[in-house]
């Protein structure tokens, strides 16, 4: 079964009763739904209350319960501590992969990205299609040539019009492909917690003040 997406953008209050998710809202609205079926959670009204109990659950059931500020942009998610049987076993192998095994794993998530950028640009009809697919046969152990880079200015410039650039903070179309980014890391960190793995162990990706170092890894093919 697909994991149910459930977004609550008016103020009320989430529970947890008879393993479900109880939503009451204003007009005595009452809404539940069963805590299996549920795969994210997404809360986006300053005015809405969750109780302890609930986040529990939800942790306890691997769901990516986010956050979202004023202008409903995701700034935060809930990650299960023990969301896997075997999670010791798992990170610890994960801790000792080598310098040579992560290059070869960037490798082939580069060289994933890439392709799935270039059959989007031939489904697209464009014609830097073809360069994308002479980049991805490029790639190196760790992309020493940075053709990640590359790819990405020229699949970027392929599909915007001219002079839209890519920038976090920038005009539009930037807001909307920040939260779509956001909605997908949490859903990559949810599925990474769920095998056991840690996020905060990257194979490319390592910055001190990040917390999901491997789902931004996991996440760059799509």
């Amino acid at each position: 079964m697909i994991a149910r997406t459930l977004g609550f953008g008016s103020p009320g209050r989430l529970s947890f009763r008879l393993d479900q998710l109880v939503y009451e809202g204003e007009g005595n609205v009452r809404r539940a739904f069963p805590i299996e079926d549920v795969g994210f959670v997404l809360i986006e009204h300053p005015q809405l209350v969750i109780t302890a109990t609930c986040l529990a659950k939800l942790a306890a059931e691997n769901v990516a319960v986010i956050v979202c500020d004023g202008a409903h942009m995701p700034i935060a998610a809930l990650q299960p501590y023990a969301a896997h049987t075997t999670a010791q076993e798992t990170v610890a192998a994960q801790m000792a992969a080598t310098e040579a095994v992560n290059g070869r794993l960037w490798r082939q998530i580069v060289r994933c990205k890439i392709l799935n950028q270039a059959a989007f640009l031939a489904f697209m009809g464009k014609s830097a299609a073809g360069r994308l697919e002479t980049l991805a046969n490029a790639v190196k152990n760790r992309d020493e040539a940075n053709c990640e880079a590359q790819a990405a200015r020229l699949y970027f410039q392929s599909l915007m019009p001219p002079g839209v650039t890519r920038d976090p903070e920038g005009p539009w179309p930037n807001g909307p492909l920040n939260y779509g980014y956001a909605i997908l890391r949490a859903a990559v960190a949810r599925a990474l917690a769920g095998s056991g793995l840690s996020c905060l162990k990257g194979i490319h990706h390592h910055n001190r003040y990040n917390a999901f170092c491997l789902a931004d890894d996991m996440m760059e093919p799509y």
